[in-house]
C-alpha cells in the first residue's frame, strides 16, 4: 500500500458503519473513524483497488446530541460525481449539493482532499443546519 494511503489500513472498528455494496472491481475497503470537534464522528470509507487507486469514497459525519448516533451530512462518490447530502433530525435528508463531477482517477484523489476539507473545516455549518432543519 502506498504511503498516501497507509494512515487508513487499520482494522476498522468493531460495528463500523457500513455504505451499500462496492463497486465493480474494488480490491479493497479501508474504514476509519476520527473525532471531530463536540464529540460529533467523522466515518469514511475508501474503496481502492489492486494497484492502490482510489475507486471511490463515502464520508459521513454523525452527531450524538443525546440521541443514538444521527446523520448530519453525507458525502460519497456514486452517480459520477462527488456530493454532500445534508440531514435534519432524524436522519431526514434535507438537501443535496454536487462538488465535482468525475471524468478521471484524478477527479476522484482531488475530489478526496476536497471533501475532507468540506467535512473537517465546515463541520460547525453542517451541524447548524442539521439543528435547523435546513
Amino acid at each position: 500500500m502506498s504511503d498516501k494511503y497507509e494512515h487508513l489500513a487499520a482494522k476498522p472498528p468493531e460495528g463500523s458503519f457500513l455504505w451499500g455494496t462496492p463497486e465493480p472491481g474494488t480490491s479493497f475497503n479501508h474504514s476509519y473513524r476520527a473525532l471531530l470537534p463536540n464529540n460529533d464522528l467523522l466515518i469514511s470509507r475508501l474503496e481502492m483497488d489492486d494497484r492502490d487507486r482510489l475507486l471511490g469514497f463515502a464520508m459521513i459525519h454523525m452527531t450524538h446530541d443525546g440521541r443514538e448516533g444521527e446523520m448530519v451530512a453525507e458525502l460519497d462518490t456514486r452517480h459520477g460525481e462527488v456530493h454532500i447530502h445534508q440531514y435534519r433530525q432524524g436522519n431526514i435528508r434535507t438537501g443535496r449539493r454536487v462538488l465535482r463531477i468525475i471524468r478521471s482517477q484524478e477527479d476522484i484523489e482531488d475530489g478526496y482532499e476536497e471533501a475532507l476539507d468540506v467535512m473537517t473545516e465546515k463541520w460547525e455549518e453542517h451541524r447548524r443546519r442539521w439543528q435547523r432543519g435546513r
